[in-house]
């Protein structure tokens, strides 16, 4: 199963970075006669199969999705000509996918798994969503205002730099995964730390109701608390939250402590790693300080720190 998820993440990438440095032999090394540079191969693979998913998704979705940004970026870069440039940079956006696919897709097999283990369970069957939270509805509503703003930006520039380099760099930073992962990654990572204690979260909705809760109090029916905004928790299959073996003040006390931990988290992967690198690389490009490449490289650096972010609450302990 691991070499699967392997193969089916992180395939296709690796085939556009073998194109990708066949082309530099090609194109830079040997200098050998083409009717067209070798770099427009990995440039119309890699980048076409973006393209492609952009589009399925916009025609499954019926909205214009943030993706389309990249998608003119490339095209842009075959307008000037900058082939390689482009594949590098479909490149690096198909390995950022590939490592979103994989962590999430690892985490959650591992949450589903250890709820399937756990008794009282029938209420997930099994299986956990890290979609459905408030903040994850907030930055759904949010993308429909980026996509706009994103290209009046790019309009500004390019209307007083005259400098399609820059709009095109802006375009590649700008595509909000980092803000898409930041609550899901999180959510399917206190579901495990508290699947690991016997306790059931369902879903993003209540990992972020629980975590923003302010007291817990004991229901008049039996064996249920009640937290202020509404949640119940218990042995009970009927509860919000399940506790698999008994109910204790222990217990409790590790619920709301470790989803207030991922509420923490999905704020710091919002302020300092959605918002801040992102709008620090937007604003390097349109200065003209940071090419296309690089910006890509800056913008899959904050996914991956989203990411890592998330999963080192898998293993977080409140203090004592």
């Amino acid at each position: 199963m691991n070499k699967k998820i392997y193969r089916e993440a992180f395939g296709f990438p690796a085939f556009v970075l073998l194109l990708i440095i066949l082309a530099t032999l090609i194109d830079e090394i040997f200098a050998l006669p083409m009717p067209f540079p070798a770099s427009l191969i990995p440039l119309i693979i890699g980048g076409g199969y973006i393209c492609y998913d952009t589009l399925q998704t916009v025609r499954r979705t019926r909205t214009v999705t943030t993706g389309i940004l990249v998608v003119l970026a490339l095209i842009g870069t075959i307008f000037t000509g900058e082939y390689m440039e482009g594949a590098e940079v479909s490149f690096m956006m198909l390995l950022g996918e590939a490592l979103e696919d994989f962590t999430m897709e690892k985490t959650r097999l591992t949450a589903d798994a250890l709820l399937a283990s756990l008794p009282a369970s029938s209420k997930t069957g099994g299986h956990v969503s890290g979609d459905g939270g408030h903040v994850q509805r907030l930055a759904d509503h949010f993308s429909k205002y980026f996509l706009p703003v994103i290209l009046g930006i790019c309009a500004v520039v390019f209307l007083f730099t005259r400098d399609i380099s820059r709009v095109m760099s802006i375009l590649v930073i700008a595509c909000p995964c980092s803000l898409v992962l930041s609550s899901p990654a999180a959510v399917l990572s206190c579901v495990i730390n508290a699947a690991r204690c016997g306790i059931i979260l369902p879903d993003g909705e209540t990992v972020e109701r629980l975590g923003a809760a302010k007291s817990v109090k004991p229901s008049p029916e039996g064996g249920l608390y009640r937290t202020d905004n509404g949640l119940t928790l218990g042995c009970s299959a009927d509860a919000d939250i399940i506790f698999a073996e008994k109910c204790s003040t222990a217990s409790l006390s590790y619920a709301l402590a470790v989803t207030r931990k991922a509420r923490t988290i999905i704020l710091e992967n919002i302020v300092l790693f959605a918002c801040l690198v992102n709008f620090a690389g937007i604003t390097l490009s349109s200065l003209g300080l940071l090419p296309m490449v690089p910006g890509a490289l800056l913008h899959n650096g904050a996914t991956v720190c989203v990411l890592l972010n998330s999963i080192r609450l898998i293993r977080w302990k409140p203090k004592a």
